[in-house]
């Protein structure tokens, strides 16, 4: 095997996370908008959504075998070819049937090769020491390319509509699976040990605070499953914004992202993860609520809106990640894995969760259960161990 430099390949593993957050990013805040065009209630399609996050949480689990297979260089570039023919195919106007499969399997899809895309960068990073700030850098190259692809996708809508937003898919996981095939090639493959769930349940029974931030991020993900369904559907349907309009609100509503780290990483040094949970989960509970309020269509005071309950995310984020990693270290691989399955895990359960409000309370309403829902962050943070 060709000697690799650990730099180089960590740099060839950002050029393919943002082309990745690139074409993620394309479809994540218009396949709902997408369903719902195609004739399918609010309700269905939440159902949609939370069925295909249920698939890719069954097959999460199923990665380390996979992995300990085929591989995860093969596993990797053969799901970025099938990505390609999924999103090729939604380019065409086929049945609503055949639509709502594809959509369900590029939801499945796109999991799968984040969860390997992250496993190349452990792999690459050859100490435990780099890892904080390799994941860092990592995660500012995610949001980049969503930030890019949300300016990309309303320009994108207004000229060719769907069809154009999902070739142009199908285009970027083209230039994804080419990097694959010639630059993450000779990334060194780890020994994938079988990993034993039944001994993190049992670390989670007994460290309240470990129990306290698997919950808080279980929120976290539940708030992002609800809104990504929802809000496109809301803005799109009874606010009336256009798709070009929804490309410029989501772009600037996840500039925090990219923009804020540092900031509320200084924020965070002062105040401890403990401090950073729970103003995060405080605005986070009170500006999702807010928006149950605004009654107007302008672009303007919705865009701030959604700008501000994304500051509380971020604080949340990054908060709940660095106290996780300070209670856990690399050699944890099954608390790891059960931290990243929270992920679908949340995304299967709040469309269905918003299914069911949706039958006692009106699309505006749930944004007001959402942030009462997020409250329940605000308790559980103050309950955490400050190791400030």
């Amino acid at each position: 095997m060709l000697a690799v430099n650990v730099s180089d390949t960590r740099r060839k593993i950002y050029v393919s996370n943002f082309f990745f957050s690139l074409q993620f990013g394309l479809a994540f805040f218009f396949n709902a908008t997408f369903l719902s065009s195609l004739g399918l209630s609010e309700k269905m399609v939440g159902i949609v959504f939370a069925l295909s996050y249920a698939a890719s949480l069954v097959l999460l689990f199923s990665v380390p075998l996979l992995l300990r297979k085929f591989g995860n260089y093969s596993l990797f570039f053969s799901s970025s070819v099938f990505l390609v023919c999924v999103s090729a195919l939604l380019a065409f106007s086929l049945s609503p049937i055949a639509s709502v499969l594809l959509v369900a399997t590029l939801i499945v899809l796109n999991i799968f090769l984040y969860t390997l895309l992250d496993i190349f960068l452990e792999s690459a990073v050859d100490s435990t020491d780099g890892i904080g700030k390799e994941h860092g850098l990592f995660l500012t190259v995610t949001h980049g390319g969503r930030i890019v692809a949300q300016l990309a996708a309303g320009t994108l809508l207004l000229w060719g509509g769907f069809t154009y937003l999902y070739g142009t898919v199908a285009g970027v996981v083209i230039i994804l699976a080419f990097i694959t095939a010639f630059f993450l090639r000779n990334v060194r493959e780890p020994v994938y040990e079988k990993l034993d769930f039944a001994s993190v349940l049992l670390r989670l029974y007994y460290s309240t605070d470990m129990r306290h931030v698997f919950k808080l991020q279980f929120l976290l993900y539940l708030f992002y499953s609800i809104m990504a369904v929802y809000t496109p559907i809301y803005l799109y349907e009874y606010v009336g914004l256009s798709l070009g309009e929804m490309g410029i609100v989501f772009a600037i509503m996840l500039a925090p992202f990219f923009l804020l780290e540092i900031l509320i990483g200084k924020f965070e040094d002062v105040r401890g993860e403990k401090g950073v949970l729970m103003y995060g989960f405080l605005i986070l509970a009170v500006t999702t609520a807010a928006l149950s309020l605004i009654s107007t269509s302008s672009i303007v005071i919705w865009t701030v809106a959604l700008f501000a309950t994304r500051i509380g995310a971020l604080m949340v984020e990054m908060g709940n990640d660095v106290y996780f990693f300070k209670h856990i270290d690399a050699s944890k691989a099954a608390e790891v894995a059960a931290f990243r399955a929270l992920f679908p895990l949340a995304f299967a359960i709040g469309p269905f969760l918003g299914v069911v409000l949706l039958f006692f309370i009106p699309l505006y309403a749930i944004f007001a259960s959402v942030g009462v829902i997020m409250l329940l962050g605000l308790v559980t943070a103050r309950t955490l161990t400050d190791i400030h």
